[in-house]
């Protein structure tokens, strides 16, 4: 009959956790050693998770400051390794800027991660990109990107959004909410 090491061992812990935490390398001395929850099942959500070629990479969108994001990305990492049985490449994506390092460290538990600071980025490089309107999103003066945004807007089709391709279509339904140019046609 096969050994149930697994529930032999919780068994030992049950019965001598002090020493069975020596065992493990954890000093006990004379703290107070409480037994607590072990069923950890929870429902967490990322923001996105892709296959990328041979590599699975998570996208985590952060627009405001958590305190908590580092562990909710410990949390993503172990539920994607557990359902796609592979690491992922994790990147925070901060629309407006944050104070992300890359790395987070608790006790012997360490998670690096990248970090994409879009307000930190080129703006040029938003507004010559797929979705141009972002550039007004990734900052605290969107008033500064509508001339730009407007220059790079074919001008006959500023007046009738239906020819407009994609990426200049996101754009149109920020425009109500910032200035415009004098003379310009939103």
């Amino acid at each position: 009959m096969p050994q149930d090491w697994d529930r032999i061992y919780k068994i030992a812990f049950d019965y001598s956790p002090s020493t069975m935490m020596g065992l493990c390398g954890i000093e006990v001395g004379d703290d107070t050693i409480t037994a607590l929850p072990t069923e950890y099942v929870t429902e967490v959500r990322s923001d996105r998770v892709y296959r990328v070629g041979s590599r699975i990479v998570h996208i985590e969108i952060q627009v405001a400051d958590d305190p908590n994001l580092e562990l909710r990305l410990v949390l993503y990492w172990a539920g994607i390794v557990q359902r796609h049985k592979e690491p992922p490449i994790q990147v925070v994506l901060l629309p407006r800027g944050g104070r992300y390092t890359g790395h987070y460290r608790h006790g012997d538990l360490a998670l690096d991660y990248r970090v994409v600071d879009l307000a930190a980025m080129d703006p040029g490089t938003l507004l010559d990109g797929p979705m141009p309107g972002l550039s007004m999103l990734a900052t605290d003066k969107p008033e500064a990107f509508v001339g730009p945004l407007l220059d790079r807007m074919p001008k006959a089709r500023r007046s009738n959004s239906a020819s407009l391709s994609w990426p200049w279509a996101t754009t149109l339904p920020l425009l109500p909410f910032l200035p415009t140019r004098s003379g310009d046609v939103t």
